[in-house]
């Protein structure tokens, strides 16, 4: 039974919690129904009933949600949480739940006894699940890593079952005021209040001055992102436009709303107040409007790619992008090293504002510092001083033992803090997948003892025909398997799931040694291991860009799937590659490759019709060339006809898209174009996009200009082709 005296000695807790505003981080553990019991006798003697419970078996008065509600909890605030680990856990989902909590509360982990999580983890951790393996597959570094931080913070407060309660000694640290002075509401801080008045600025002052609000969590962003909304809601005609990864990620801007101005209409995702209105919108959704905003607010913007964004801000004449610096969302740091350079080149006189003040609670957040140890939000990748003069033959590939890796606190944090500033999706999630994916390897490159680059690898495919069959048939969909998955069902290739595929799924190379040949060394490693290992291939998906994708095509992969439809949050289509090592292999590859080949030119007049232009040009110039048989006498007439003479395009258009088709397949006269010319082709001819929209986009003063300037590109291409 839990003593007597923890009545007494939680409501010491809270006392020292609510005298320094701040949030104490408490591990209850030993069996579930004890941990039940204790959690609630310290809630109910700390007089603590605004609580958000997440598990099972809440005491009378309070309402156990599952674990998944913690992300439609952003922007709440309670006196304590209760995460019970009893009930399964995700990393995500407990950094998302820990922002709630404000300052002067409690949160408590229930947990099983520490000393056993490196051998039975706790429940449900389908995740990291991939078929055939089963839950008694997966690792448990994650978890004993994190027992060993919850272990040994000094500033955790450990409740044990069959143990004595523990000395506790109030902290003896100055009362903490909670808002400034002279900071006049709604705002709290004076970062708060000058985050509201540079976003009114960006309003009504003067265009192409984007600002970025940069903060770790409970500094107010979102609130300042509301406050100002608001504002602008009940001042007049504004139309602001609200996005984000999705609509809960931006539920905090608009319950300041909503607080501020009760008096607004809401019409789903819309509020109005008069002819003014704040609406969200989805981020690929606001991409393809034609209707801009008056002012468009961006916020967890670095969960956002950088080619969406990059996108927005060429749409936009007013834009503000908020983030987090230490988010679950994605990461502010790697935000602004791969956003600021765009910044810089498309609106130079842009602005930073970072937000330091806490408003939740004080300086110093023992809960704040250990989730940023435990599940590693703050980790950093190896300074530039440490190996910017790097020489690609001093340095070595390998793969990791994860084991080791878990062990070498250094190395993981120069590992993970690598993915996170590299990509935008790197969530706490993704350090529980790396460490104990059950078909996950990892590779890197050292220089000396730091790494310079990483990449996570997943073993997928290699089903028998049977199951083949199914995936084919789409009677059956196993868990993971994205690349021999997607083949088989979606590119209609039938035996594809039976090919095993060695796919990268992320891949990253520190800022200051990138573009030195230090990926294609990585990539080179990974390829061998793959072979080492019998796979038949080696594969990646990401979503699509350009540039991106001629790195990809120089180190021998080829595209073999372009998506139909743009990811909501990153507004791009995803493209998958392959680089064959067997027989089966290169079948695959080159079935996929001719699949594509003869399907993307009708793709591209349907569902890809609005697919990038460049993009577009840098597919087809991977893709087998087409015959030139299939320009006969009349088409070339009729090629020449429009090009030399004055004929329209309209009554030639079957013959200039084969022309256009070919020449853009065919690396030689395509060289002979500028860029805008091969965008022309594929907007006008291979996408069938209007005059209007074309002249728009590629910039021609109107419908003769562009109209001019094709007569002259596939005059070019008739001579090259001796037409």
């Amino acid at each position: 039974m839990p003593s007597p005296d923890i009545g007494v000695f939680a409501a010491s807790l809270v006392d020292s919690a609510r005298a320094n505003r701040h949030r104490i981080p408490v591990v209850v553990s030993g069996e579930p129904t004890w941990c039940y019991v204790v959690a609630g006798q310290m809630l109910a003697a700390a007089a603590l009933s605004d609580v958000l419970w997440l598990g099972k078996h809440a005491p009378v008065g309070i309402t156990a949600q599952p674990l998944g509600r913690a992300r439609r909890e952003l922007g709440s605030e309670y006196d304590a949480l209760v995460f019970d680990t009893h009930s399964g856990f995700s990393a995500d989902l407990l950094a998302a739940a820990t922002g709630t909590v404000r300052g002067g509360g409690l949160c408590l982990l229930l947990t099983a006894p520490l000393a056993t999580w490196s051998t039975q983890p706790p429940p449900h951790q389908d995740h990291l699940l991939v078929y055939p393996y089963k839950e008694s597959h997966v690792g448990a570094r994650f978890f004993a890593r994190l027992a060993t931080t919850l272990a040994t913070d000094a500033d955790v407060v450990r409740v044990e079952q069959d143990r004595p309660l523990p000395t506790w000694t109030r902290p003896s640290l100055p009362l903490s005021e909670h808002a400034a002075r002279g900071v006049s509401a709604p705002c709290l801080t004076n970062d708060q209040a000058q985050a509201v008045a540079a976003i009114i600025k960006v309003a009504r002052g003067h265009r192409h001055r984007p600002l970025v609000l940069i903060s770790d969590r409970g500094r107010g962003k979102s609130a300042a992102l509301g406050i100002a909304a608001a504002q602008l809601l009940e001042a007049g005609s504004m139309y602001v436009v609200v996005t984000g990864p999705n609509r809960d990620a931006v539920e905090p801007v608009f319950a300041q709303i909503t607080q501020l101005t009760p008096q607004a209409a809401v019409h789903g995702n819309e509020m109005r107040h008069g002819s003014a209105r704040v609406a969200f919108q989805a981020p690929d959704v606001v991409a393809q409007s034609e209707h801009h905003a008056d002012l468009l607010l961006v916020d967890e913007a670095a969960a956002l790619p950088v080619a969406l964004l990059r996108t927005l801000l060429q749409q936009q004449a007013r834009i503000v992008f908020a983030t987090t610096v230490h988010g679950y969302e994605g990461s502010g740091r790697g935000f602004e090293l791969r956003f600021q350079q765009v910044l810089s080149a498309l609106q130079p006189q842009w602005r930073r504002l970072q937000l330091e003040t806490p408003i939740r609670w004080a300086n110093g957040d023992p809960t704040e510092r250990l989730a940023f140890d435990a599940l590693l939000l703050n980790a950093a990748p190896v300074g530039a001083e440490a190996i910017g003069q790097a020489r690609l033959d001093e340095c070595c590939a390998e793969r990791l033992d994860r084991d080791i890796l878990a062990a070498d606190e250094q190395q993981l944090r120069e590992l993970f803090g690598l993915m996170v500033l590299a990509h935008y999706r790197t969530r706490p999630d993704d350090l529980q997948y790396l460490l104990d994916g059950s078909n996950v390897t990892v590779h890197v490159v050292r220089h000396g003892h730091h790494i310079v680059a990483a990449a996570l690898v997943a073993q997928e495919g290699g089903f028998d025909a049977r199951l083949s069959a199914a995936i084919y048939a789409g009677t059956r969909r196993p868990r993971g398997h994205l690349l021999p998955q997607s083949l088989c069902f979606h590119a209609g290739l039938a035996n594809a799931a039976q090919a095993s595929i060695a796919r990268i799924v992320r891949i990253a190379v520190h800022p200051n040694v990138q573009r030195r040949g230090f990926g294609s060394k990585l990539l080179a490693h990974i390829i061998e291991q793959a072979h080492h290992d019998g796979c038949d291939a080696v594969g990646a998906s990401f979503g699509a860009e350009a540039g991106l994708l001629r790195f990809w095509t120089t180190q021998a992969f080829a595209p073999v799937r372009i998506g139909l439809t743009r990811e909501h949050t990153s507004g791009t289509h995803a493209v998958m590659l392959l680089h064959a090592l067997t027989g089966c292999g290169r079948a695959l590859q080159e079935q996929a490759l001719a699949r594509l080949a003869r399907n993307l030119p009708v793709m591209l007049t349907d569902s890809l019709r609005d697919l990038d232009a460049e993009l577009a040009a840098a597919l087809l110039s991977q893709l087998p060339a087409v015959p030139s048989a299939e320009l006969d006498d009349q088409m070339r007439a009729d090629i020449c006809s429009f090009a030399f003479g004055q004929r329209g395009l309209e009554v030639n258009l079957a013959a200039v898209q084969v022309l256009a088709d070919l020449a853009l397949r065919d690396g030689n006269p395509a060289q002979t174009l500028n860029a805008r010319q091969q965008a022309l082709l594929v907007m006008r001819v291979l996408q069938r996009r209007d005059w209007i929209t074309v002249a728009r986009a590629l910039q021609y003063t109107g419908r003769a200009q562009a109209l001019d300037d094709l007569r002259a590109t596939v005059r070019a291409l008739a001579q090259y082709y001796g037409y």
